[in-house]
């Protein structure tokens, strides 16, 4: 009989193996932590529906227009909402601003296995990756793998591909070189359909970009104003601005203008309220209040009134003088009278007594 010696784990191909699952944790946690430095915008064409063309060599452009982002790119997807029958007549092409073109999907099918390209359809929406993005799909083999007539290639994310191949492209490479001024202007999505009889739109288009930090902008406007009028001038109240435009808020600007015309008043503050003076008394002022950054001064605030007025004289209250009153002629008569009385009334007694 033989004996089966029962396996073991061998000491090396465990650290090995222990090894191998390190990496793999490292490199998941760099790309987090590249993922959560980088910043992602998605610039859109909403619509309307664009139609296509029917055997035009020309296409037609969808404009996607990009604006304040920061160079160079490090990621780029493009998703295509899109509906068209046969997709092997169908090319999607994407033109930055300074002229570069890359194929995002060139024809499936054509010319090979058949010259007529893959009767499938189009019919959702069709994210375009690079060739290095987890996950991503083969769209020729998508087209090709159901053989029933006119079928919808399913909605995903799928890796380009150029003309006459289903190998994938390098779709950021293509990009990654554009600086920020080359990035910003308006990007096109051309889309072709190369033979006639087969009808077929965009409806809406997403390009989604990788990149660096956003440039700062001035900040926000101010909110909450109040204005409080007082002798000559007028005490203007606000909150913060919801943004400081991704760089420190250095300080206000108040203005009060005069109902009717006239120049601005102003003053500076580095905190609420500011108190503007030299204002005119019984003339009604329009107030703003604008933060400013180091980039700028943002937009002034929703504007609110007051009218400043002298204030009023108190008046001191005056006590008159105590005055002793001085008795009248009668008055004296009265008093010796009386007098007189007394002293005949104790002369009485004492005779009495």
């Amino acid at each position: 009989m033989q004996i089966v010696k029962p396996e073991t784990v061998r000491p090396i191909e465990f650290i090995a193996s222990r090894m191998r699952q390190m990496v793999r944790a490292l490199a998941a946690s760099t790309a987090l932590l590249v993922a959560s430095l980088a910043h992602a915008e998605t610039y859109t064409y909403p619509g309307p529906m664009a139609v296509i063309p029917d055997g035009d060599g020309a296409g037609i452009s969808v404009p996607i227009t990009v604006s304040d982002f920061v160079g160079p790119i490090t990621g780029i997807s493009v998703a295509v909402n899109l509906q068209h029958v046969w997709s092997g007549d169908v090319v999607l092409r994407l033109r930055s601003p300074n002229g570069t073109t890359f194929d995002l999907v060139h024809e499936i099918g054509r010319p090979a296995p058949r010259p007529a390209g893959d009767s499938s359809d189009y019919n959702g929406t069709y994210t375009f990756v690079d060739e290095n993005f987890v996950g991503a799909g083969n769209i020729w083999a998508a087209a090709s793998a159901d053989s029933t007539f006119a079928h919808i290639i399913p909605a995903g994310n799928y890796r380009t591909s150029g003309e006459g191949s289903d190998a994938a492209t390098n779709l950021l490479a293509a990009f990654s070189g554009l600086d920020t001024a080359q990035i910003n202007g308006e990007w096109t999505l051309i889309a072709i359909d190369d033979w006639f009889s087969d009808p077929g739109a965009i409806n809406s288009v997403a390009l989604t970009l990788v990149g660096g930090t956003p440039a700062a902008s001035p900040p926000t406007a101010t909110t909450g104003v109040t204005a409080t009028a007082g002798d000559a001038q007028i005490t203007v109240s606000f909150s913060a601005p919801a943004s400081d435009g991704g760089s420190a808020i250095t300080g206000y600007l108040a203005s009060c203008v005069p109902q009717g015309g006239g120049a601005a008043i102003t003053a500076n503050g580095l905190l609420s309220p500011i108190m503007v003076t030299g204002l005119s008394n019984g003339t009604t002022y329009d107030c703003t209040v604008a933060a400013s950054n180091a980039i700028g001064t943002g937009v002034a605030s929703s504007t609110v009134s007051a009218t400043p007025s002298a204030a009023p004289v108190t008046p001191v209250d005056s006590v008159a003088p105590a005055v002793t009153p001085v008795p009248t002629m009668s008055e004296w008569a009265l008093i010796i009278l009386g007098l007189l009385a007394a002293g005949f009334g104790a002369r009485g007694l004492r005779r009495r007594s």
